[in-house]
């Protein structure tokens, strides 16, 4: 095995290019069960996924294997370098509210969170507390995701013009209901308010960047990155493919992307 993924070393440089070329990027960490060398027992590796949006003519992913979570994986992965800082990707990276993300916007990576992400805090929510609040919130996200499956077929600046048109409206509504019912919310409520609500500084709270700062060739979530198939059934168990009701806790599935139409796609842009 290890010498075919030095013979794959240039394949895999050559897509990582090619995603760094990029101005909109998903990204998102898996754990993976890695065996500690002489010692007979495992601990907690990762695999961070990086690929290309559904919107992108090049379907592309590279999964950069990690020993843990740490940030700095991500930052070497887009090329930054503490001691050369005019290096590095500087584009928009759609991504949770991992903190390892963090790091990156300071240095001109723009966040756009994924909606995904916040919506499941109000589906669980709703599930475990049958909260009001939740419940109107799942109905609001469900009118953005169904804005956005109708831009699916547009050129970028029509789904654009639409989503300044349709989405920013919705989402400016449940910005605005869910903090005027902050105050007075269930503890638990408030907490996963407060997180989508807060006043944006440099990087953007999800809902906020949806709205107003996501691209024209940018996603409404991370899907892609975290149900990207890879080896030993890993994933994000939160986000199985399912499309139910608006009350379902997961959302419309991604189109799967493989490592061949990865190479296929890499290998026509160069020739």
């Amino acid at each position: 095995m290890g010498c075919v993924g030095v013979a794959l070393m240039p394949l895999v440089q050559a897509i990582q290019a090619a995603l760094l070329s990029r101005q909109v990027l998903h990204v998102d960490e898996t754990p993976v069960s890695m065996l500690s060398p002489g010692k007979g027992k495992t601990h907690r590796a990762y695999l961070w996924s990086y690929c290309t949006t559904a919107y992108d003519p090049i379907a592309a992913v590279v999964f950069d294997f990690a020993d843990s979570r740490a940030g700095k994986h991500a930052r070497e992965f887009l090329g930054f370098d503490d001691e050369r800082p005019e290096l590095g990707w500087r584009g928009t990276l759609v991504c949770d509210d991992y903190s390892g993300y963090k790091a990156l916007f300071p240095k001109g990576v723009t966040e756009a969170g994924c909606l995904a992400h916040a919506r499941r805090k109000f589906f669980d929510l709703w599930a475990n507390h049958k909260s009001a609040i939740a419940e109107e919130a799942i109905k609001l996200f469900a009118r953005l995701y169904e804005i956005e499956a109708a831009l699916k077929d547009l050129d970028p600046e029509e789904r654009r013009r639409c989503r300044q048109q349709d989405a920013k409206p919705a989402a400016e509504t449940l910005h605005r209901r869910l903090a005027r019912r902050l105050a007075a919310s269930h503890p638990d409520a408030s907490q996963t308010i407060g997180s989508l609500t807060a006043p944006p500084k440099k990087q953007q709270r999800p809902l906020r960047a949806f709205a107003f700062w996501r691209p024209r060739s940018d996603c409404l979530t991370n899907s892609l990155s975290f149900q990207t198939p890879f080896f030993g059934g890993a994933g994000d168990s939160n986000y199985p493919p399912l499309n139910r009701s608006a009350f379902d806790s997961r959302e419309t599935p991604a189109t799967p992307i493989s490592s061949q139409q990865s190479c296929r796609s890499i290998a026509h842009t160069a020739t």
